[in-house]
């Protein structure tokens, strides 16, 4: 998977409701989502979903994933609020192996060199990048 795949927003279902059509609880919603679906249904309105965090858990985008659809390279937000920021301009960090259990991704695995996806809060954490 490419990175704006794997950042593309995704819900999982949390609870039922009448005339529920989305599947089971725990079913993971992956599909295009706008502010503006199209008329032939191939987007779905954003709101329909976000609106209601009581039935839909809208997931970081590490979580609930295979190791095959983990990215070979992240970078860093940690350090995006400094003034001379620049995510063109950040490490990019090559991962060679995923640990699903912890959500580390390996850099040297004989060093035990990691990059913890869940060490800070996501809007400060690793993003994917091509």
């Amino acid at each position: 998977m490419n990175a704006k795949e794997l950042l593309r927003p995704r819900f999982e279902l949390i609870a039922d409701f009448p005339g529920n059509h989305y599947g089971q609880i725990g079913t993971i919603l992956d599909r295009n989502w706008s502010k503006y679906p199209n008329d032939d249904e191939t987007e779905k309105p954003i709101w329909s979903i976000s609106d209601f965090p009581h039935l839909f858990r809208k997931l970081n985008w590490w979580e609930k994933r295979t190791k095959d659809e983990m990215p070979k390279k992240l970078k860093s937000l940690v350090s995006k609020d400094d003034p001379d920021f620049d995510l063109e301009k950040e490490e990019v960090y090559h991962i060679v192996d995923w640990d699903m259990d912890n959500l580390y991704g390996f850099i040297d695995k004989e060093k035990r060199e990691v990059c913890d996806l869940e060490i800070f809060s996501p809007e400060y954490g690793y993003i994917p990048v091509d």
